[in-house]
C-alpha cells in the first residue's frame, strides 16, 4: 500500500538522522523542528511525526543531500538516494499535506478534552465531532488538490503521481488524479476513521461496563435494606 510506503519512509528519514551524533547535527542546520520515530499503533503519533517533515520539506532533502557528502555504506546511500526521490514528489507533497490537516483536527479535539478535563461522555461527543471534521476532510480533495498544486509549483516538484505504473500513464492527468483519490487518498483518510470508530467503541464498552458495575452495586445495596 502506498501509505504504508509513505509512512515507511517517514521513519526511514528518522532514522537515517537519529543514528549519530553528526548527522542530527546536520538535521539542525537545516531544520529547526526535531523528527519523531513512528508509532505503528497509534494514528496520532503517526500524524505527529510527519508534521516536522511537512513543515520542512526542503530542509529536510538539503540535509539528506549533505549527508550524501559524508563516508557512507553503498547500502546507506542507497536509501538516502530513494527518500530525496520519494520526498521531493507530488505523492509525498500531497500525503504530508493531508495528514498534517488531519493532525491539526487531532490536536484540538486533545486541548479541548484536556482544558475541560473531560468526562467519558465529553471525550465521545468530541471524538464524534472529529470524525465529522475529517470526513469534511474527504469531502475537500478538490480544494486540497488545488492548494497542493501551488505548493509543487513554488517548490518546483513536478506536478505529476509517481504511483501509477508506466502503463497506465497513457490516460489523461484526470485519471491518474481520479486513481489517487480513490486508491490513496480515500483508504488513508478511511483508516484514520476506522481507528477513531474503534476509539468510539471503546469508550462505549467503559460507559457500558461501569454502567453494568453501578447496577450491581445498587443491587447489592437494596439487598442490605431488605
Amino acid at each position: 500500500m502506498k501509505q504504508l510506503l509513505f509512512f515507511g519512509n517517514i521513519q526511514s528519514t528518522y532514522n537515517i538522522f537519529s543514528s549519530s551524533p553528526q548527522r542530527s547535527d546536520i538535521l539542525e542546520k537545516h531544520v529547526p523542528d526535531s523528527l519523531h520515530s513512528m508509532s505503528t499503533t497509534r494514528w496520532s503519533a503517526r500524524l505527529e511525526a510527519v508534521r516536522p517533515l511537512a513543515r520542512h520539506l526542503k530542509g529536510c532533502c538539503d540535509a539528506l543531500n549533505e549527508i550524501l557528502l559524508l563516508h557512507l555504506t553503498s547500502q546507506t546511500r542507497c536509501v538516502i538516494t530513494g527518500l530525496l526521490k520519494y520526498m521531493w514528489s507530488y505523492d509525498c507533497l500531497f500525503l504530508s499535506s493531508v495528514c498534517v490537516k488531519i493532525r491539526n483536527l487531532i490536536h484540538h479535539r486533545n486541548l479541548i478534552i484536556e482544558e475541560r478535563d473531560a468526562t467519558l461522555d465529553v471525550e465521545l461527543v468530541n471524538i464524534t465531532a472529529l470524525i465529522n471534521d475529517i470526513r469534511l476532510i474527504r469531502n475537500s480533495f478538490d480544494s486540497i488538490h488545488l492548494e497542493v498544486d501551488n505548493a509543487a509549483g513554488a517548490l518546483g516538484i513536478p506536478k505529476e503521481f509517481q504511483h501509477i505504473g508506466r502503463a497506465n500513464r497513457q490516460g489523461q492527468n484526470e485519471n491518474m488524479l481520479d486513481c489517487f483519490r480513490v486508491t490513496i487518498f480515500f483508504v488513508l483518510i478511511d483508516s484514520v476513521i476506522t481507528g477513531l470508530h474503534s476509539l468510539d467503541f471503546r469508550h462505549y464498552e467503559i460507559r457500558v461496563k461501569r454502567l453494568i458495575s453501578y447496577g450491581n452495586l445498587l443491587v447489592k445495596r437494596s439487598w442490605i435494606f431488605l
